[in-house]
Formats: C-alpha cells, structure tokens, sequence
C-alpha cells in the first residue's frame, strides 16, 4: 500500500521536466540581461519589417490570442487549418485568387510565404524559392498541358528548368516598322535606290520644336546634318525626359510626369512619328488627322475638294462642266461638279493609302474601293505580361545588349509580326545566373529567384484598374482602427 510513497520512473520525470523548464527559462533571462539587447529583439524572432513598422509593438494587430499564424506550423493543423490570422492580413491587403479555380485547401496562409520579424530592411514579397515550386511543379504554360510543354521538375532559373520567354516567339501587333532602317544616320537604306538619294537632315523636321527636341537628344547643333535617332529619342521612362510638356493637338497624359521608370512610356504617332511622317500633304485637298476613321477622312477631304470648287456658291454643284480634252482622245461626256469632287476624293484616298497610311499600317479590304479601314496596330505597353521588369534598374546596361535585334540587318522592310527585338532568356542568364566565380571573364551574381521577376496573386497589374478595385479594402479604416489592426469588435 505504500507503492506511491517511493519514487518511481514517472515521478522521477515529471521532476526533471520541471526543473529543466524553470532552468531553461532562468538561464534564458540571464543571457538576455547579459548581453543587454531589448526585450524585442532578444525574445522575439526579430523586428518588423519597414512597412510594418506602425505595429511594431502593437503584437495583437496580428496575432489573435494564441491561434497559428501559418498554415505550416503544427498549432494551424490541431485547429483544422483555419488561420484567423489570414483575415488581420486581408484587413489592408486583399487580393484576387491566384487562378480562377483555385479551391481554398490549396491556398497557402498569407504568412507562409510572406514572414515578418526578419528585420526593418527585409522584404515580404522576397522569398524562398520553395514557396512558389511547392504548388509550382510541374510548371506549364497556360493551355499547353501536355509532355511537350511541361518541365518534369523547376527549381531554379535556367536553360534547363525554365521555359522559352513566350514574348520572344510572335507579337500581336501588326505594324510596318523597322528599328534598323531607323537607326541608321538619315534613315539610308540603300542610297542607290531614287527615292534615298535625298536623305534626312534636321532641316527636313518642318516643326521647330520637334527639331530642335531631336536635335538636342542626339548632341547636334547643325541643322544640315543626317538625322541620327538613339533609343531615348522615342522611348523614355518619363515624360519629362522628352523635353516637352505636351505634344500639340494632344491630351498632357500621353506625356506623364514622375513615372516609376519600371516600364517605357507608350508609343504614339504625335510623340515620335509625327516630326519625319507629318500629315499635311499639298496633293491632299484637306488636312487629316491621325487615328481618324476612313469615313471621317472622306468626309474631310470631301469638304477641303468642295471648297476649292465652290467660293460660297452652292449653285455650283448642279452645274455642267465643260469637259477637259485629253490628247488624241475623244471628249469625255459632260459631268457635274459633284462627280469631279468624288473623282478627287478617290484619287486622294488612293494616295493616302499608298504612300501615307500604307507606309506604317496594313488595311482591312472592304467591297468599297479607295481607303480601307486600318488593322489595329495593337502593340503590348508590356511585353512580358506575367513578370516584372523594371527598366531603371537595368538604366546602366547599354539597350544594344538586350535588344540587339534593334540594330540587325536594314535590309528589311520592316518586321511584322515578329517581334525579335525582345530579348530571350539566354540574355537573363548572363547576371541572372550563379556568380561563375571567374575573375578574367565575371558572369552571374544577380537574383535569380522565382520572386524576383514573379509576382503572385495577379501583382503586374495591381496598381490600377481592376486588381486596385479588387485589392482595395471592403472597410476603409480611420487612423486609430488602421494602428489597431483593424476594426475592433
């Protein structure tokens, strides 16, 4: 009966336990009053992140009570994976699905893969590339599920386990342009030819402010020299950069100021056509205006014919004009004024489509003879549409080594639809690569992780439009609710 008097192998243990905790946590304390860090940096886990620094002592914005924060961790399975967690995060960031059939059992916690308490410098959205290959793996291109197109295993940034850039096989685009012939000092393709043999000159450049802008892009004070256009002459990261505020006949927002210099500005015809391809022909008997509609072109040319013919004397139209012989032929028979505007009109629209408009655009042919509506240009303002790129940090690099089709052979015409000005992945990997360690010929040493030109939950296009609507909270908070966390119940 006296068996619980003496000690035995449980009891034993429950001693020891006690002992070890109250001296783990002795010691503990001892080491942080030692060493005489603060009690945030030696008992937690390590500061927040910059971004984040409004809550730094404020631990409740995040954690509710005692609930995991990651979906990962060993507290989040005994509570059946709910994270009340997820919902603190959504308070300020909400976000769309990764894909449209994502189920909630595959979406990873929002900590799982963004972790705080790493320091004020550290980024949430660089992370471990086994956060994005866990659910990534096989990787295939949309649509294209098949042996052909699916890399058995990716995990990291190569020849080998990455695909093909897709940007660098078709553009949507349909336009007649060549980067070489417009590289080249007075756009001389070929001088032999009758139509080159008079070549661009400043001069040429009837608007003084487009010529001067040019002029003063390339380094040049003389006006008679050959045209010599460098990448920044049409595209620039910021509107300013161009040397004007607004282009005439333009709205200011086709120039914007302060851009974040991630991507180029667009490409219009005021801004970087109009100075060499102007509109105003003396065939023509009207002035026309870019992005107008075949019928609003006839109409204006209409109307500039009609007032050659009528000075304010609509009588006119209905009078029979004396035809005009032609040599060795017979008189044609007599015509109306009306039909003469609509011969001139004709001739007109055939001009235009020949050497104006057909110049740059290919046309949609109709039963109606003479000018065809144009084919939409529709040329990407972001080439790679499923990854990030920021052109001002790559400001150093001279543009010729990742866009060397830009200045290959002249003798094409132009392009179409292929667009082998973008640069492949083998032009990534010469600093996006592992540092090679070679001091004679360095290569590598870049990022090469999958955060670094990746973003989830649709973020290239999260600054306007629908992916701000979507990421915007359901409830704006005041000042005291934004410190708190949140709304408070």
């Amino acid at each position: 009966m006296d068996y619980f008097k003496s000690p035995n192998r449980w009891e034993r243990g429950k001693w020891i336990a006690t002992v070890a905790a109250i001296g783990t946590a002795v010691i503990w304390w001892t080491f942080g009053t030692l060493l005489g860090k603060p009690k945030s940096e030696f008992y937690a886990p390590g500061k927040l992140t910059s971004v984040h620094q409004t809550w730094e002592n404020q631990c409740s914005a995040c954690h509710a009570g005692l609930h995991a924060i990651r979906d990962d961790s060993l507290g989040s399975r005994w509570e059946g994976g709910t994270l009340d967690a997820d919902d603190k995060c959504q308070t300020c960031h909400r976000g769309p699905p990764h894909f449209a059939k994502q189920s909630a059992a595959e979406s990873p916690g929002c900590s799982s893969c963004h972790q705080d308490h790493r320091g004020v410098q550290a980024s949430l959205l660089k992370m471990d590339d086994a956060a994005c290959t866990r659910c990534h793996h096989p990787l295939h291109r949309p649509a294209e599920r098949n042996a052909e197109t699916t890399k058995p295993a990716i995990t990291r940034f190569d020849a080998t386990h990455h695909p093909e850039f897709q940007s660098t096989s078709q553009a949507p685009g349909r336009l007649k342009f060549s980067h070489s012939i417009h590289m080249l000092a007075g756009f001389m393709q070929n001088p032999g030819k009758e139509w080159e043999k008079k070549p661009w000159t400043y001069a040429r450049i009837d608007d003084r402010g487009q010529r001067t802008r040019y002029m003063a892009a390339a380094g040049q004070k003389d006006e008679n020299a050959l045209v010599q256009l460098q990448c920044s002459s049409c595209h620039q990261l910021d509107g300013s950069d161009f040397g004007t505020s607004r282009m005439t006949g333009t709205p200011a927002a086709i120039l914007p100021p302060q851009q974040s210099g991630s991507h180029m500005l667009p490409i219009t015809f005021e801004n970087q056509c109009q100075a060499c391809h102007a509109l105003d022909r003396p065939n023509l008997p009207a002035a026309i205006q870019h992005r107008q509609t075949p019928a609003e072109i006839r109409l204006a040319l209409y109307r500039g014919a009609a007032h050659d013919y009528l000075h304010n004397s609509p009588d006119l139209l209905e009078q029979v004009m004396a035809p005009m012989p032609l040599p060795n032929h017979r008189p044609p028979i007599s015509r109306t004024v009306s039909t003469a505007l609509d011969e001139r009109v004709a001739a007109a629209e055939i001009s235009l489509s020949q050497d104006v408009c057909g110049k740059c655009h290919y046309f949609q042919p109709t039963q109606r003879p003479g000018l065809w509506p144009v084919v939409p240009p529709q040329l990407p303002q972001v080439w790679f549409q499923h990854a990030k790129f920021d052109h001002r940090a790559h400001r150093a690099v001279d543009c010729r080594q990742c866009h060397e089709g830009a200045y290959s052979d002249p003798s094409r015409a132009f392009d179409d639809r292929k667009s082998s000005y973008m640069p492949k992945m083998a032009t990534c990997l010469q600093c996006h690569a592992p540092p090679s360690g070679k001091e004679d010929k360095p290569s590598g040493g870049a990022r090469f992780d999958c955060a670094e030109c990746h973003r989830y939950h649709n973020g290239e296009n999260r600054m306007a439009g629908v992916g701000a609507q979507i990421e915007s909270p359901a409830h704006k908070l005041n000042v005291g609710e934004f410190q708190r966390g949140g709304p408070q119940d």
